[in-house]
């Protein structure tokens, strides 16, 4: 959905509702996108409006910066998720979804609709891309560009899934601009935005079928002290952020493994734990561990999956460190 069909949907859901009205206007501010005029029980009320088609965990800190900057802030988007709201809310950032939802805190005007569902978003094959195995097969090309010039059934050996699938994925990031055809195979166009893209698809999508429950360390072992020894397992989310950049104190953490459960409970004294601080995931790549650490890409991944803080600074870090020319 384009910035004008998001505003104005989400117009008319305001004006929905009885002793509600709204009018959009040409930004004042060359950095906003609109300027909306809201009258809301006969009081009124003005709004610096930036349009998001979506809002990802990256974009979060110049948000802050911009409502900050242009008070009073509007953000307009056409989807937010729930982790993305609940930090919305906590940084105080008014906020409107275009199918009615919103948190707005003005000169007395408090707001909080959370009940309608997300507007459906037409389907079309560029989606194949960002399935739960198309995830996996783009996080090997943006680790490994070589991989874009390789043969299909080389691609499909390297990301450990079935060769049919990788001309759906292939055809998927054509149709959405993320590649482009070259005389031999492919080369990205916007690797950037596909990496943000595949962040946020692998938080939502692919990270909740991975998981494997819960632990406790047995005792007060600090995690530090665990000794993996097995390339099937490694530090993934704040333990491996620590590792990379020397910045994180742990709170969480996180294991990717291919280990059986009685494998984690003898070599690593874990014990099953609803309420654990050890959170375990299946280790969905199948090349071996190095130095017990998720890949950086996966780290940063986890990171912004938790956007606390703390966790975007260290997650910037990395993304500076690491990520910039991958």
């Amino acid at each position: 959905m384009n910035e004008r069909d998001i505003i104005q949907t989400a117009i008319q859901r305001l004006k929905a509702i009885p002793g509600v009205d709204a009018t959009q206007h040409k930004a004042t501010n060359p950095e906003m996108d609109a300027r909306l005029e809201l009258t809301w029980d006969r009081e009124p009320y003005q709004f610096h409006v930036e349009i998001k088609n979506e809002l990802r965990n990256v974009h979060l800190p110049k948000l802050e910066e911009r409502a900050r900057k242009h008070h009073p802030f509007l953000l307009v988007a056409y989807r937010l998720f729930p982790r993305i709201k609940d930090y919305l809310r906590e940084a105080g950032i008014n906020y409107l979804e275009a199918n009615g939802n919103m948190f707005i805190r003005q000169d007395g005007l408090h707001v909080d609709i959370d009940r309608y569902p997300t507007l459906n978003e037409e389907k079309n094959e560029a989606n194949r891309a960002f399935t739960k195995t198309g995830l996996k097969v783009i996080f090997q090309l943006l680790m490994h560009h070589e991989l874009l010039t390789a043969t299909q059934r080389d691609i499909a050996r390297e990301c450990g899934v079935a060769l049919g699938n990788i001309p759906q994925v292939m055809n998927g990031l054509l149709k959405q601009g993320y590649i482009v055809r070259k005389t031999q195979g492919y080369a990205w166009r916007d690797k950037e935005e596909t990496l943000h893209k595949w962040v946020q698809a692998f938080n939502t999508t692919l990270k909740p079928t991975l998981t494997k429950g819960r632990y406790t360390i047995y005792h007060a072992l600090q995690w530090q002290e665990m000794k993996i020894e097995s390339e099937h397992t490694c530090w993934g989310g704040e333990p491996a952020a620590d590792r990379y950049t020397n910045y994180l104190q742990p709170e969480r953490l996180t294991l990717y493994t291919t280990e059986t459960r009685q494998q984690l409970m003898t070599r690593y004294r874990l014990k099953p734990d609803e309420a654990g601080e050890v959170e375990v995931f299946e280790k969905f790549w199948i090349q071996p561990a190095v130095d017990h650490l998720a890949p950086q890409l996966l780290v940063y991944a986890d990171l912004m999956g938790d956007p606390n803080k703390r966790n975007l600074e260290t997650a910037q870090m990395i993304y500076d460190r690491y990520l910039t020319d991958i």
